[in-house]
């Protein structure tokens, strides 16, 4: 029998169920003689001088004709062509990767059937739970729509699928561990460009900048590309690794551009070499200092609004604080007043503060109530904050979180870049 033969039989048997199975089936293993007929199921895999026999339906060992010794029988991104008599969530053949195959099949066609097509590469969650809500049924058994109980059981297969990572998760590759080929010419061009400018923080913004595209060209079809190494992995990790340690400061937040990378050696020029141990020596200070702004912010919030609370009634300003209502922030405008009249709109549901997408709205706001002392009316407050009328103190505690959240990605997101700031959305 043949590889792909064998792969297809397997998907019948439902034998990738067997943990045991999958890591035979993906890595290059070895057991004594006859281990196999300790538990010789159907499928089983048994490796060979020549390479691989299975497990029959008879008991018997049969060869695979196109494996080999030494290499496993399947890999996760092997692309193969398959038809809808492989796996019944598929209308149409179609190519795919063989890790996608098993996702599928695991994921989709065990929990729901033929209900969910075919994902045949760049399968989520979220693509997964975006075609789940929009299908959903409210009944116990549907068998048209989804139900909650076929939702719940694929979260189960999710947590199998995540015992397999280690078959499938490229952790360590050649390029992912090497520098781009022609780095040090095109860096010693670019070094004579930006020379005597890299001071400048836009400057060594764009500097930066150009090395990380020259390097995504090298690492782009990587299969870790996107995956491991992404987001501050690649602009971060990867770039101080192998193209720029970026500007390094200390405790005094002098900031010393530092081009070497870590490849090249720690520079040796004394203002190179005292900006990059300060900045090691600032940034074990600061992950221990920054990490409490959560806690102390917590703190000053209770201690602030403690005494203040939320009466009933309307306070009758015509006074307001206008924001810019983005895809982000829509949902905030649920609840709220508009303001600039005595009996302004309230915004009772998301699908009507879709009107005001995009738009800058002036909604009543606690920063104009009118209310004596340390009280704010229902109205300023709106519909949420009135939910805690002698707890203020609550929900600000959940601005702490994002303060902490803030410090942290900016302690270890250490790469220059520049961004175009509108005053009109970052002030709302």
């Amino acid at each position: 029998m043949k590889r792909l033969e064998f792969l297809k039989k397997s998907l019948s048997w439902g034998i990738y169920r067997k943990k045991a199975w999958m890591i035979s089936a993906f890595s290059v293993f070895r057991e004594p003689e006859n281990e196999w007929k300790k538990s010789p199921y159907p499928g089983r895999i048994v490796s060979q001088p020549w390479g691989y026999d299975f497990v029959n339906e008879k008991g018997e060992l049969e060869k695979i004709e196109d494996s080999k010794a030494g290499v496993p029988i399947f890999a996760m991104n092997e692309v193969i062509d398959i038809d809808p008599t492989w796996i019944i969530n598929l209308k149409e053949p179609v190519q795919t990767y063989i890790g996608s195959l098993f996702a599928n099949q695991i994921m989709l066609v065990e929990n729901f059937g033929s209900k969910i097509p075919y994902i045949p590469s760049g399968m989520t969650i979220k693509k997964i739970e975006d075609f789940v809500i929009n299908n959903k049924s409210d009944k116990e058994i549907d068998t048209e729509k989804i139900t909650l109980k076929e939702y719940l059981n694929m979260a189960k297969s999710v947590e199998y699928l995540k015992t397999l990572s280690n078959l499938s998760v490229y952790s360590v590759t050649k390029k992912n561990i090497t520098p781009p080929p022609g780095l040090k010419e095109f860096k010693a061009k670019l070094l004579e460009e930006y020379q005597g400018q890299l001071e400048d923080p836009v400057k060594l913004a764009e500097f930066e900048k150009k090395l990380l595209d020259f390097a995504q060209l090298y690492i782009q079809d990587d299969p870790t590309w996107g995956k491991l190494v992404s987001g501050k992995i690649f602009k971060n990790g990867y770039r101080k690794m192998f193209l720029s340690s970026g500007a390094e400061g200390g405790l005094k937040g002098d900031m010393v551009p530092i081009t070497e990378s870590l490849v090249e050696g720690v520079p040796l020029e004394p203002k190179k070499f005292a900006a990059t141990v300060n900045g090691a020596r600032s940034g074990s200070y600061y992950r221990g200092k920054d990490t409490v702004k959560g806690g102390v912010s917590a703190k000053i919030a209770i201690r602030a609004l403690s005494s203040f609370s939320v009466k009933e009634g309307d306070c009758g300003t015509l006074m307001g604080l206008p924001r810019l209502y983005t895809k982000h922030t829509i949902g905030n405008l649920v609840g709220r007043q508009l303001a600039g009249v005595s009996d302004g709109k309230v915004i009772e549901n998301i699908n009507e503060a879709g009107n005001y997408l995009g738009k800058i709205v002036k909604v009543r706001s606690t920063m104009y109530c009118q209310y004596p002392g340390q009280t704010y009316c229902e109205t300023c407050a709106g519909k949420r904050l009135s939910r805690f009328k002698d707890g203020l103190s609550i929900p600000a505690t959940d601005m702490t979180s994002a303060i902490l959240a803030a410090s942290m990605a900016a302690m270890h997101k250490n790469t220059t870049t520049t961004v175009k700031l509108d005053l009109t959305t970052t002030l709302s």
